[in-house]
């Protein structure tokens, strides 16, 4: 039988900035998550990350606040590393791409390339400001979004819609981004990547890896793959980065000597070899945004230095994490902090929210409602209550040690599903990367056992007194172990409570003996106030002032009754060029047909929708969206991953009225 390695990477964190909740969940903690299940269950793993101080964002933020790039550098690590210890993040290396370790091993891989015939020179038009006095590469300039309208968009990389650019040109209106004049072009002679040369390899790797990729990630590499690879420009005239040793003055451009931190990391803690073990199998995190650097650039590299690395076995990406009706955002200070965060509330809670919120197949929004709904209805009402209630019995009735048990068809059932869901998890986690759903599973194993609690009353049955607090205990000490991964810090306070210290997810099937002595109790967790929860959403509505969040307001009856809405059936559904979750749908709606755009590509295909009968809003201010004239609102039921559109139950004819 193989015994595999499993080799777990997250997207590098920029050196530039402390990182929002967004870029948490996106990549490091589902990461962390996953790596300490898999250790949990026995696995060899590693967990490699750490910050990326090299290229333009470390450049701009270090000019912005006149320090040198390696002083900014050197502040921000240190503060990324010290919040990412106390969200407890169990990395078993972070370290930083600015080391000399780091730059050796991408000449090394640079010079592979070269030697293979994959590098390259030609001469191009860059941007220069004159003003500035200096080149302007990728952050550098901003300008408006060719693909998607959205302004403000990088040189690099529109964050509202990830459409890439090989060059700030490619920019409606560019401009320099510090001192906002319009930049003049000039020539350079850069250093090129044959990158269109390994697309049919790239290709070949997206087949293989179908069944094992989520849908994003694939539906990204797919329209990369579309618009054809093009040679990519792997320089940039900039100071702060790693010099590319045949073209003094030029260093590599971010994105490419970035994931090679992967394996100068790995090397690092002695386990470089694994990127060439073919029982090795790589598990990579990240949010969509970064999903073409991960399939396609990265792995073309590694390719075309004919080395036999490995290819990613699962390149786990996801959707954003909102803040206020948009992403979070730094530069415009939209969102929470991990700084922010860490200040507010203990670890444990934020993971646990995030966790919940893991938007693996669309966007989610962080409120401060559902946050404080989580930590006190999920965590100190049912774990923090069950904890409680089995650790006071044992106590009470039984001197803090575990009874005998006579045990009856109800308690089995009860221990049986402790079983139970260690085989789920090991599936749901383990296989299927499910976050949401896998933390969801343990916490209904405590809803499930206090509810028993409830039914079977120990407080006045005497006679049931044993096999309940006995059961109940079990059903603790396994929580102890399948929270272990989620929320760490609660996992050993109640090991503490238990007297135990269980390493392995096999033994929460092992039964604590009866006489095993309870050592105490404190409380697990804390109800946040409402009061409380709303002071944060205004404090950082006033930060974030540039993006208000809207508040769920009450409306009277009769601006309600102003909404027309009416039955229809969905005629005719079709793709929308370059859009990975739009579908333009006609929909029939009586006297006339109605065109909408709408979101339902991820959870319905074109012949599931056509002819389905949908409730529909009729008199929305018509809008277009990306090019498309969107004239109607199909209504759905949103719960997490789950979309279903609204019908009634009975046929009704197209455009009936909905009252």
């Amino acid at each position: 039988m193989i015994t595999f390695k499993y080799l777990i990477t997250s997207a590098l964190p920029y050196g530039s900035n402390i990182p929002h909740l967004g870029n948490i969940i996106g990549s490091v903690l589902p990461a962390d998550v996953y790596s300490r299940f898999l250790k949990l269950d026995g696995k060899e793993c590693k967990y490699v990350c750490g910050t990326d101080s090299n290229g333009t964002p470390i450049e701009v933020e270090a000019t912005k606040h006149k320090v040198e790039p390696s002083e900014w550098v050197e502040k921000k690590h240190k503060e990324i590393k010290k919040l990412f210890d106390e969200l407890n993040l169990d990395f078993d290396v972070y370290s930083r791409t600015d080391n000399k370790n780091h730059a050796e091993k991408t000449i090394e891989i640079y010079n592979k390339l070269k030697e293979n015939g994959y590098i390259y020179r030609k001469d191009i038009e860059i941007l220069y400001c004159p003003k500035c006095e200096k080149s302007l590469p990728d952050r550098y300039v901003k300008g408006k979004c060719p693909k998607c309208g959205a302004e403000g968009a990088k040189g690099d990389q529109c964050d509202e819609c990830g459409k890439l650019f090989d060059s700030p040109k490619e920019l409606i209106d560019y401009y320099c981004s510090s001192c906002k004049s319009r930049p003049k072009k000039k020539k350079s002679e850069h250093v090129f990547f044959k990158l269109s040369e390994l697309e049919e390899e790239i290709k070949e790797l997206l087949e293989r890896k179908r069944e094992k990729w989520p849908k994003t990630t694939i539906k990204i590499t797919e329209n990369l793959l579309k618009e054809g690879l093009r040679d990519k420009d792997i320089s940039r005239n900039l100071k702060w980065g790693i010099e590319i040793p045949d073209k003094p003055g030029q260093v590599f451009y971010v994105w490419i000597d970035a994931p090679i931190g992967y394996i100068s990391f790995s090397k690092e803690i002695g386990i470089e070899e694994w990127w060439k073990d073919e029982d090795t199998k790589l598990i990579q995190f990240m949010g969509k945004d970064n999903v073409p650097f991960h399939t396609v650039y990265f792995p073309a590299i590694l390719k075309g230095t004919r080395e036999g690395y490995v290819e990613p076995e699962r390149v786990k990406s996801c959707e954003f994490l909102n803040y206020g009706g948009g992403q979070f955002s730094k530069s415009n200070k939209v969102g929470v902090f991990l700084d922010d965060a860490m200040e507010l509330y203990p670890s444990d809670y934020w993971r646990y929210a995030l966790i919940k919120m893991y938007p693996g197949k669309r966007d989610r929004e962080f409120t401060w409602k559902e946050f404080r709904k989580m930590i006190n209805h999920d965590l100190n009402d049912v774990v923090g209550n069950f904890v409680h209630r089995t650790l006071t019995f044992t106590e009470k009735f039984f001197e803090s040690k575990v009874p005998e048990p006579d045990l009856m068809e109800r308690d089995k059932e009860i221990l049986k599903a402790i079983d139970e869901t260690e085989k789920k998890l090991r599936d749901t986690l383990g296989q299927k990367m499910e976050f949401n759903k896998s933390i969801d599973m343990v916490i209904d194993l405590a809803r499930k056992t206090n509810k028993y609690i409830t039914d079977e009353e120990p407080w006045k049955n005497k006679e049931r007194q044993k096999e309940v607090t006995y059961t109940s205990l079990q059903v603790t000490k396994a929580l102890s172990i399948y929270l272990e991964p989620f929320i760490p810090e609660t996992a050993d306070k109640i090991k503490k409570f238990l007297g135990i210290n269980p390493e392995k997810l096999e033994q929460a099937k092992e039964r604590l003996e009866p006489g095993h002595k309870i050592k105490g109790y404190e409380p697990l967790f804390e109800k946040i106030r409402k009061k409380e929860a709303d002071k944060y959403e205004e404090k950082f509505k006033e930060k974030n002032n540039e993006k208000e969040v809207e508040e769920m307001k009450k409306i009277p009856f009769d601006q309600f009754k102003e909404l027309e809405i009416k039955t229809g059936k969905i005629k005719n559904v079709e793709k929308i060029e370059k859009s990975d979750n739009l579908y333009k749908i006609t929909i029939d709606i009586g006297k006339e047909e109605r065109t909408a755009v709408a979101g339902l590509k991820n959870y319905y295909s074109q012949e599931e929708l056509k002819d389905k009968e949908v409730a529909v809003v009729t008199n929305l201010e018509p809008a277009k969206i990306m090019g498309v004239k969107s004239e109607a609102m199909v209504l759905a039921a949103v719960d997490n991953e789950k979309v279903s559109l609204l019908k009634t139950d009975k046929k009704m004819k197209p455009g009936t009225p909905v009252e």
